[in-house]
């Protein structure tokens, strides 16, 4: 069985919440193999009519459920993805980025981040 691993970028100001990129990373990840949590795939759990606090609530459910998360491209723009890597490096779960070049992920290299969190320069691999 492979880890799952929780995809996160940032939804919200974006044109169709950013979905074509969620699911394009989505469906290169598991045609290589990767077990893949895409919160997109789950919007149908919440109401019509969901605050953002409610998508937050469903998507961290799924993140306790990863054994690990892939960043897209502009997270850190992202409040909610900002919240979810901040729990994963909390829990010592391994972070990835998804490279759009490779289609595929690479370890993640921080300094820090824009909510001002701090942590010594870490590579975590796979």
């Amino acid at each position: 069985m492979s880890a799952k691993l929780y995809l996160s970028g940032p939804m919200s100001g974006y044109k169709d919440y950013n979905r074509p990129l969620f699911m394009a990373a989505t469906k290169c990840l598991r045609d290589k193999g990767y077990t893949i949590l895409n919160p997109c795939e789950s919007d149908g759990e919440v109401p019509s009519n969901a605050t953002w606090r409610d998508y937050l609530k469903k998507d961290l459910r799924m993140l306790a459920d990863a054994d690990g998360i892939i960043v897209l491209p502009r997270w850190e723009d992202s409040k909610g993805a900002r919240l979810e890597v901040h729990i994963c490096f909390q829990l010592g779960l391994p972070v990835f980025r998804f490279d759009m070049r490779k289609k595929d992920i690479v370890p993640f290299m921080r300094r820090s981040d824009r909510d001002g969190i701090t942590k010594e320069d870490k590579e975590v691999s796979p």
